[in-house]
């Protein structure tokens, strides 16, 4: 089953990545400007399907409910949070909150101010699109790890803080006897 799980990855990128190039033409040809938000969420998309093949879990895979789960979440799940991971990188980086993509000029000057970001990329103004498109793939591929991660910790924290008010809330009939 985790070969199966591959083979589906493998055959939904293969369709993503012509999806992807078909907008991309589209896009370029027809409108003369790329439409960036679209390309960034299919990079990321393809860069979760993309971690499907290359890192392997070897899950168990037991025939009834917990099948249908993982296979599920291996298919659509880690996709749509790798596209949401390529978002959020994207929405970063035009916040320059954290880091920032600066186009350079043809004669090696900033076509922009430079931001007061804490890491500025510099890169040929032609190119600027690629590294975005880059920086989407890169941030599908990994998203979904460290999503999941940041998902664990907080869902923990808010489950030890049930059962801390669990332990002080006393019964009212128990509260009387003492």
């Amino acid at each position: 089953m985790n070969t199966l799980t591959s083979v589906w990855s493998a055959v939904l990128l293969g369709m993503f990545i012509v999806v992807f190039f078909l907008v991309y033409s589209q896009v370029i040809f027809v409108r003369e400007g790329i439409d960036l938000e679209i390309l960034i969420f299919l990079g990321g998309i393809m860069g979760a399907y993309l971690s499907n093949l290359i890192t392997k879990e070897n899950i168990l895979f037991v025939r009834g409910g917990p099948f249908w789960r993982y296979l599920l979440y291996n298919l659509m799940a880690r996709p749509i949070l790798g596209g949401f991971s390529a978002a959020i990188i994207f929405l970063i980086e035009k916040s320059k909150l954290v880091f920032s993509i600066n186009p350079i000029g043809t004669d090696g000057q900033l076509v922009s101010a430079v931001s007061s970001s804490i890491v500025n990329i510099n890169v040929n103004q032609d190119a600027t699109v690629y590294a975005y498109i880059v920086l989407a793939i890169a941030s599908g591929f990994a998203g979904e790890k460290l999503i999941r991660n940041m998902m664990d910790r907080v869902l923990k924290r808010l489950e030890e803080k049930a059962e801390k008010t669990k332990e002080t809330k006393k019964d009212p009939a128990e509260a009387g006897t003492t």
